[in-house]
């Protein structure tokens, strides 16, 4: 479970498909890294996200893994902790740059048409409407983004998503409070009712042979979540 703006919960419907099918890229390319040589390893994909990025490939599985679990599942929450908020925010950033991948490939839809479709069940399931499938379940609009051009349309909804699904995060903005005295950031991680240790929580290291099994839940993770009702 992810305590959420709509309360302790996991995802369902639309935003959990954006999830799954977010992370099971994500977990291929790690993949195709572990399995390749050093230089696979050295081009494995960033998202400009140093809470993200700077793990390497094992440690990032294990963040998947875990985030997943609490997200899609009615697991107990995860304690707070910045390498958890800026796991969301790499998914997210994949959703963003996948949506504008599609863009320049096959153009953008018009995104009140894709809003028609959904209603009506019908439709491709491509990034763009699974985005929109999302908006639509939590009984958002496309007058969200009038007035703008259609690209800029399409950045702004993507980014939203995880502000709808997740609220504000707190990582990048205490991140700039470490270099404080310790006492004086331990009072602001207290006040915003965050435990002492939010910024010291690190991933563990993995085995082969325990990221394999990470690998493996995982993936059957995000295989019952896309077939047989955790959505």
């Amino acid at each position: 479970m992810w305590l959420t703006i709509d309360g302790l919960r996991r995802l369902r419907g639309y935003e959990s498909r954006l999830l799954c099918r977010a992370v099971s890229e994500m977990l291929s390319d790690c993949v195709v890294a572990i399995n390749g040589n050093l230089d696979t390893r050295a081009g494995i994909r960033n998202y400009g996200i140093d809470w993200f990025d700077q793990w390497e490939v094992e440690q990032r599985i294990w963040l998947l893994e875990k985030v997943s679990i609490a997200l899609l599942t009615e697991q107990p929450a995860l304690q707070p902790a910045a390498m958890w908020e800026a796991t969301v925010d790499a998914v997210f950033q994949h959703v963003l740059e996948s949506v504008m991948e599609e863009i320049d490939l096959i153009g953008a839809t018009e995104i009140a048409t894709l809003f028609e479709e959904v209603e009506a069940g019908s439709g491709q399931e491509s990034w763009q409407q699974t985005v929109v499938g999302a908006f639509h379940q939590w009984g958002k609009s496309s007058d969200f983004v009038s007035g703008l051009d259609l690209g800029a349309q399409w950045r702004r909804l993507v980014m939203h998503v995880p502000d709808l699904i997740l609220g504000v995060t707190a990582y990048h903005v205490l991140e700039s409070y470490r270099d404080l005295d310790p006492t004086r950031l331990a009072v602001i991680l207290s006040q915003k009712g965050l435990p002492a240790d939010f910024l010291e929580q690190i991933p563990p290291m993995l085995s082969q042979a325990m990221t394999e099994k990470s690998v493996q839940d995982l993936q059957d993770l995000l295989g019952r979540a896309n077939g047989d009702g955790l959505t």
